[in-house]
């Protein structure tokens, strides 16, 4: 302690106390690094996880397979999630696990149509139109029919045909007045639709199909057509056995709100004979197929929010000349399940107590779960007080993070953008320029926001409007934009009115009207999307408003011109009714005194009333993936193929690219659990190369093969394909491998799924990281993660509880795959399943060629280059010299007692670290290691002697 921090006054003696005792902070934990498929969480990135509750929170629980169902709406879960199996396996023991998500991605500038591009495209999507008003001058004269899309009927096959039968009354609905009652107790089915859909199976057959909408009825369309896209892939199923259509999206709640234009109390009632059935063939919003859907995988964001109206000029007022003030985007690519699972709400707007002081008001930010309800809210994440300050620490930008990354294809590295860490899990900002250099008036707040973009309104009107004409013979007359075939309706004996016309529009969100519906007071309440639907209960089909709409669209957050515009605009200025019983009314704002505010103040009228509150949706995510794959990175799809002509290739690729580089991601393994084609399996083992801090686990070609990696005619007879130990072994010798950066594994094994009892096969690399896991936690890097004391993987300690293997391995099987340097899996009738060989892909004979002394060398490189790193721009003299050696010499030697080394020799001195050096300031250390070798192979002789010999000779 220097001299000046003494107070010296008079003679005496002054102690102090310097506390070196600190501990010093310790290494993080390296451990392996896993690629492969989830159904939730963030894509594409590396994601460190600490264990499986972390792995859960994150990605979900692995998920067998096996489930087919309603895939459009509930996802893909059709192919096992194997690399979350291998993470598990592995946190059950150790950590941490630092996994990428899968997501699809394309090589960039691939024209529309190329082989290689992400996302699926279908041959047409049909929609159905349903009637929601009917105008006329008589029962039996009809003027004008509008109709909003209910269904959209995805084809594969360009002879599929789907036409309209009928509409019409459902027996068990009410019976009078033709009144449509969706919440009616007695669970009414109201409207009834018959279609015809020609070549429905590939084979030229015919289906009829009759369904309602109404998700309680066994009529319930979703559960009458088909909707497995999965089912339509020919390759698999043939293309005589297959579908060729699934249904998509569906808007249960569109039909019903407008169909009834009431979402509670008594529904409008419609005469029950006016029901107009039309079906669009070629579904697009003008030039744009509504079926295509290449794309790499897209973030969801919200529509811009923008600011309350300023002015009291209430008659010229637009929504979109307010300004806009900021966004929400997904943090990371998640797909659909942003679509699905995320809302957004502002809370709690309030305009500055003195804005002659300081003008700007706050808000708070509520990441929701879409389901919840406004009295019961789950709320995922809070974010309270914020403003549009950028000075301020509460800037919205500063408190919930605007940065995001862009992949670099040329460094094959993420750039990040943005001036503020991200501190949410799910989203972050984008900021309006005028916002971010505070170039706005100080006073402004979130007022609203823009809906999620929906196809332009189609209409067309008939040619012939003679009195003998008929509404049905109209209908069949008319071209409506890009129809080859709009045909039957339920206006029996009903002729034309003078200017009959057909109007086809697109579904929005539902939005809430009332302050009181479903909240115990309207200050609880919050407009804007109302995801609840007009059912009493969150609408099923939500996500479809949601989703992303076309992939030849400009732009997919935003409106573009002639093809789309914005669902709604919504805005707490249009707010009407009284305070204690607030209505939202769109438009109100732009008609004097029509609006709950007129010309008063935003803030008295609406914020200091609780009007204060709004909730958005976030759209657009997709994740790339061919829909119709039940595994959308399965081997067949790999086979043969480049970056330019298989996004799933160039993904796969990309995903090694982005656990490359040492700085940004630490492992010490690395696998892609279920891929064995050469082209990613070589190019993992040369990343691991590269690096040569990291072993690359793979499984190898002519192993267990599941039905979706099939083709038909390879399927056969058979759902699966079992081990081929030959082939197996042929192929392992001609590609020649010789890298102790790598290690291989043989057959793949039986398990039971933990949370369901399920018994699945999972690939070889699956028990490998169990076994490693089990190796790291129990004893060290440096022994062998095989045999029956670290290798065995029956037992539910070793992190999977193994019950089987897909090929028993004889000796001469274990033997000759052990010749190649695959390490084999077998089963013994005592002992279970064991790994029984460590063997790294390294062909000539060295210390090298055995997983435990490559892991030993991992090791021991990484923590002695973290000492040296320490070091670095010190002074190149031998004291600097002495501290290194002073932490190293233990460190080895802690390794040397726990079994890794015999023997080691640290030089450094003036002989490794020469005045030559000294001048190129170069620090130069000689590390000399005896690696301990593990027992392979043991021989004992039994000899026999008669009775009376003596040992002792």
């Amino acid at each position: 302690m220097p001299i000046e921090k003494f107070n010296f006054v008079s003679p005496g003696v002054q102690v102090a106390e310097i506390d070196r005792s600190g501990i010093p902070k310790t290494n993080e934990n390296i451990g392996p690094v896993v690629i492969g498929r989830a159904l939730s969480g963030p894509g594409m990135v590396p994601v460190r996880l600490e264990s499986t509750q972390d792995l859960y929170a994150t990605f979900g629980p692995p998920h067998p397979g096996g489930e087919s169902g309603d895939v459009w709406r509930k996802g893909n879960r059709a192919a096992p999630t194997y690399g979350l199996y291998a993470a598990e396996a592995y946190l059950k023991n150790s950590g941490p696990v630092t996994y990428v998500k899968l997501m699809g991605n394309e090589e960039a500038g691939l024209a529309d149509g190329a082989s290689g591009k992400a996302g699926w495209d279908a041959q047409k999507a049909v929609g159905l139109f349903a009637a929601t008003a009917v105008s006329g001058t008589g029962v039996a004269v009809c003027d004008q029919i509008t109709a909003s899309l209910a269904a959209v009927i995805y084809t594969m096959d360009a002879s599929t045909s789907i036409n309209p039968l009928s509409v019409s009354r459902n027996a068990a609905g009410s019976a009078t007045n033709g009144v449509l009652t969706p919440n009616d107790a007695s669970d009414s089915r109201d409207l009834t639709f018959s279609i015809g859909i020609d070549n429905y199976n590939g084979a030229g057959s015919a289906l009829t199909a009759t369904f309602d909408f109404n998700p309680n009825s066994d009529l319930y369309i979703r559960k009458v057509l088909n909707t497995n896209p999965q089912l339509t892939n020919t390759t698999i199923y043939g293309s005589s056995n297959n579908l060729t259509y699934w249904l998509g999206e569906t808007y249960e709640s569109s039909v019903a709100e407008s169909v009834c234009a009431s979402r509670s109390g008594a529904p409008t009632q419609v005469p029950a004979s006016q029901f107009a059935f039309i079906f669009k063939d070629e579904l697009s919003g003008n030039s744009i197929g509504h079926d295509v859907k290449e794309s790499t995988a897209i973030v969801a964001k919200s529509g811009w929010i923008f600011c309350q109206d300023t002015s009291q000029d209430t008659a010229s007022y637009a929504p979109e000349s307010m300004q806009t003030l900021f966004r929400f985007a997904a943090k990371d690519f998640r797909g659909d399940w942003d679509n699905k699972h995320v809302k957004l709400s502002i809370a709690n707007i309030k305009a500055a107590v003195n804005p002659t002081v300081y003008g700007y008001g706050t808000f708070d930010v509520f990441v929701r779960e879409a389901d919840d309800t406004d009295n019961s809210m789950k709320i995922l994440e809070s974010y309270t007080n914020c403003n549009l300050d950028p000075a301020s620490s509460n800037y919205v930008a500063r408190k919930i993070g605007d940065q995001y990354v862009s992949w670099n294809a040329d460094d094959k590295y993420y750039d990040t953008y943005g001036e503020f860490q991200n501190m949410s899990k799910f989203v972050r900002i984008e900021v309006a320029d005028e916002v971010r250099n505070s170039a706005i008036n100080a006073t402004l707040l979130p007022a609203g926001f823009y809906g999620p973009p929906r196809y332009l309104t189609q209409t067309a009107t008939a040619t012939d409007t003679s009195a003998s004409i008929s509404v049905q013979t109209a209908l069949a007359a008319m071209s409506i934009s890009g129809s080859t075939g709009v045909t039957d309706t339920g206006y029996t004996g009903q002729t034309l009115g003078t200017t009959f016309g057909v109007s086809l529009s697109f579904p929005k969100l539902v939005l809430r009207q009332s302050g009181s519906d479903g909240v115990a007071t309207p200050k609880k309440a919050f407009y804007g999307v109302h995801p609840q639907g007009v059912f009493g209960r969150r609408d099923n089909g939500y996500v479809d408003y949601n989703r992303f709409l076309s992939s030849q669209l400009a732009n997919d957050y935003t409106a573009t011109s002639g093809e789309t515009g914005y669902s709604f605009i919504f805005t707490l200025d249009d707010i009407s009714g009284s305070t204690s019983a607030p209505v939202y009314v769109s438009g109100s704002r732009g008609v004097a005194n029509d609006s709950l505010r007129g010309t008063g103040s935003f803030t008295t009228t609406l914020l200091d009333n609780g009007i204060n509150n709004f909730t958005l949706p976030l759209f657009a995510a997709f994740d790339g993936f061919d829909i119709t794959q039940p595994e959308p990175f399965a081997n067949r799809l790999l086979t043969d193929k480049t970056d330019t002509t298989s996004y799933e290739y160039f993904t796969l690729r990309k995903a090694v690219d982005i656990i490359r580089d040492p700085d940004v991601v630490e492992h010490n393994v690395c696998s892609i659990p279920g891929i064995s084609v050469t082209g990613i399996t070589d190019y993992l083992v040369n990343m691991a190369e590269e690096r040569r801090d990291t072993l690359a686990l793979i499984d190898i070609e002519n192993d267990y093969k599941p039905r979706y990696e099939l083709t038909l005619a390879q399927a056969g007879t058979n759902p699966v394909t079992l081990p081929n130990v030959n082939s197996a072994v042929t192929a392992m010798r001609t590609r020649g491998f010789n890298s102790s950066y790598g290690a291989a594994y043989y057959p793949a094994v039986q398990i039971s799924d933990p949370g369901t009892g399920i018994r699945l096969y999972v690939p070889a690399t699956v028990a490998a990281m169990a076994a490693y896991g089990y190796t790291d936690n129990i004893a060290a890097p440096w022994f062998a993660p095989a045999g029956f004391s670290r290798g065995g993987i029956s037992a539910q300690s070793s992190g999977i509880t193994a019950t089987g293997v897909s090929k028993q391995l004889r000796a001469i099987d274990r033997d000759n795959l052990y010749e190649v340097n695959v390490n084999p899996i077998a089963q013994f009738p005592a002992e279970g399943i064991v790994i029984y060989g460590q063997k790294t892909l390294q062909a000539t004979p060295s210390a090298l060629d055995r997983v435990n002394v490559r892991r030993l060398l991992i090791y021991v490189k990484k923590e002695i280059s973290r000492i040296a790193n320490t070091m670095l721009f010190e002074p190149n003299v031998q004291a600097t010299w002495r501290r290194f050696t002073a932490r190293v010499n233990p460190f080895l030697s802690n390794v040397k007692g726990q079994l890794g080394l015999e023997d080691y020799r640290l030089i450094l001195d003036n002989t490794t670290t020469t005045p030559e050096l000294v001048d190129r300031n170069v620090m130069y250390a000689r590390i000399l290691l005896k690696p301990a070798k593990s027992i392979e192979f043991i021989a004992l002789d039994f000899e026999i002697f008669r009775s009376g010999a003596s040992f002792d000779d």
